[in-house]
């Protein structure tokens, strides 16, 4: 009987702050949705022989942030399924770091996920990254 091939990706997820931006500004992020090419999306759809788990959300380093901003998950540009602590406490070597439920997006949704900054920027650009950990279940080689 054939399985579903099951692997995990992890994704970035990044965007600017322009200058001035006052606390509470909502900015949509952009999503390398291919990381072997790099490719970027304000949108990734999830193709229709996967689901999507998101696992993990986290940042790498302490100067991921340079504004600190929670982030804002929605399934099909409606549903909000998650919004996480401020990105700046999701450091991935802080044992105590904030974790969530997985969330679930299925075959053809759309995720986009949006900032809300919580600091201003003052008269400098920030830019803020992070990243999420997908558990992939790909399900293209079942019929074959």
């Amino acid at each position: 009987m054939a399985q579903p091939y099951i692997y995990e990706q992890t994704l970035a997820v990044s965007l600017s702050v322009p200058a001035n931006t006052p606390a509470g500004t909502l900015l949509q992020a952009d999503i390398v949705v291919n990381p072997f090419t790099g490719v970027t999306a304000k949108e990734a759809v999830i193709p229709a022989s996967q689901s999507w788990y998101i696992m993990d959300v986290f940042i790498r380093a302490s100067d991921d942030v340079d504004v600190d901003a929670q982030a804002i998950f929605l399934k099909n540009g409606v549903k909000q399924l998650l919004i996480t602590d401020p990105l700046s406490s999701l450091l991935i070597s802080n044992p105590s770091r904030p974790r969530y439920p997985t969330v679930f997006y299925g075959p053809n949704d759309r995720l986009s996920i949006f900032v809300r900054t919580l600091a201003a920027t003052g008269s400098s650009a920030a830019t803020i990254t992070f990243y999420i950990k997908v558990r992939v279940v790909d399900t293209t080689f079942l019929g074959a």
